[in-house]
């Protein structure tokens, strides 16, 4: 079952594996949940081997990822469960299991650093929005960056993540990008003819995502459309922006848009410089 509105969580799950980066999807999770009033379920995955960490430290452990303001909070649950299978389909269970309408996980900072099996897992699971934490939580999300395509569900993923960050500043941003433009630079097409045709591709496309923007609530305070491929411009508006969190939908635009584009938001777990928040479609059922 998703949030009543998008993007306004009712029950967060922040899954730590008692590491660093662990540590800031718990207090990413604390802060989220203050904000919105909503539960929180901090969960530690272990396998049941032998020379596992004893389910009383792993708890111990765990409740010191807590903040202060946390400790002893009754919308607060922590929890440690043994896994008999893959550790992202045990969290994606609990999420089931707990009715929660976000997942929140850690991952290491930095671009280009190797994303784990478990984040990857769990997003590829899909159903429920995964937010993926790189920087520091020190405060409440300041600039995101909802990227958006043609795709009907990118409208639900940009109203998840606006509706998710109420106090911060949007900007709805669109890679624009012409078909065969590698094709266009081994025939000397460049310079001031390709920039020509980026300006024409821009201007169609204008009004489309204007209106995707018109749909949300409240209305993003800037709209950008960027040239290039989704992989390069996201991640370039989101430096150019100094966004700290990028909104994608995943599993969005066709079979022809995914077979030119790959998998953009795959490509963002591990380069965009910032948090990542991935949401699927939105459900019917």
């Amino acid at each position: 079952m998703r949030a009543a509105q998008p993007g306004v969580p009712r029950h967060i799950l922040a899954a730590s594996d008692l590491s660093a980066h662990g540590a800031r999807a718990v207090r990413r999770g604390v802060q989220l949940a203050r904000e919105h009033g909503a539960e929180l379920s901090v969960l530690h995955v272990s396998c049941p081997r032998a020379e596992s960490m004893p389910r009383g430290q792993a708890e111990a452990r765990l409740g010191a990822q807590l903040p202060p303001e946390a400790a002893g909070d009754s919308n607060v649950k922590v929890m440690v469960r043994w896994r008999d299978s893959s550790r992202s389909r045990a969290i994606a269970s609990v999420a089931r299991e707990r009715d929660a309408d976000l997942i929140v996980l850690g991952v290491r900072p930095g671009p280009g650093q190797p994303v784990g099996n478990t984040p990857k897992g769990v997003t590829a699971a899909g159903g429920i929005p995964v937010l993926l934490v790189r920087d520091e939580p020190r405060h409440e999300y300041a600039t995101v960056l909802l990227a958006v395509d043609r795709s009907p569900d990118c409208v639900y993923a940009a109203q998840f993540g606006l509706s998710l960050t109420p106090g911060a500043s949007h900007i709805v941003g669109h890679a624009v990008v012409i078909v065969g433009e590698q094709l266009l630079r081994l025939r000397s097409v460049e310079g001031t003819e390709l920039d020509s045709l980026r300006a024409s591709a821009a201007a169609n496309e204008r009004p489309r995502i204007e209106a995707i923007a018109r749909r949300l609530r409240p209305q993003p305070e800037r709209i950008v459309l960027e040239p290039g491929h989704p992989r390069d411009a996201v991640p370039r508006l989101c430096r150019r922006y100094g966004a700290d969190l990028v909104v994608v939908g995943k599993g969005t635009g066709g079979v022809m848009e995914r077979a030119i584009l790959g998998s953009v938001s795959a490509f963002l777990i591990r380069w965009a410089p910032s948090d990542v928040l991935v949401v699927p479609g939105e459900r019917t059922s």
